[in-house]
């Protein structure tokens, strides 16, 4: 991974960064979570030995992990931070807060990192599964069609974990200090 290619990305106010996040990243694998849900769906089909059950279900697992996943940042972190964002903007302090903010910042960081985490333990398995079956040199072009999607998730996915990591959490992070969230 060239590091550079996400350099622009610390340029980004919080904001415009979720969104470059959203067009860039989340819209394009939810695109690539549909078509692997389809070749999964049709090797199942046409795999009458179950001689590929196991990386099927893996991909299943991993389609459905990613589909929460997105939704997460979708529903849950978009709002969120433009909610972070406003609060900064108006001067909001959380530690001296009336309403004892029952917005769960610490919490919204936490899932955040260990949904990344969950993500990277189905993407090992699904790697693991792909060495064992790599042995089966005749494999049916269904199995390669859904290995060559499931790496593009998997690319795909290494790529925005950088972003969110180096970027995004950083600055959600700043957004909190100030406006003195209580941990």
């Amino acid at each position: 991974m060239n590091t550079n290619n996400f350099a622009h990305f610390s340029e980004e106010m919080l904001v415009s960064l979720t969104e470059k996040l959203d067009s860039q990243y989340y819209r394009q694998l939810e695109q690539m979570l549909l078509k692997a849900e389809g070749y999964c769906r049709h090797l199942k089909e046409i795999d009458v030995h179950n001689t590929f059950s196991q990386y099927i279900d893996a991909c299943r697992k991993l389609l459905y992990e990613l589909n929460t996943f997105l939704q997460h940042r979708r529903c849950v972190m978009m709002p969120y931070i433009r909610e972070l964002v406003l609060k900064s903007a108006d001067g909001h302090d959380c530690s001296t807060c009336a309403g004892a903010c029952d917005v769960g910042h610490a919490a919204h960081v936490s899932e955040m990192q260990a949904s990344q985490l969950r993500m990277k333990e189905l993407l090992y398995n699904i790697e693991k599964l792909t060495l064992q079956y790599n042995q089966y040199t005749e494999c049916s072009i269904e199995y390669k069609m859904l290995k060559a999607e499931m790496l593009l998730i998997s690319t795909s996915l290494s790529d925005l974990f950088y972003v969110e990591e180096m970027h995004l959490l950083r600055k959600i992070l700043e957004e909190q200090q100030s406006i003195r969230i209580r941990k």
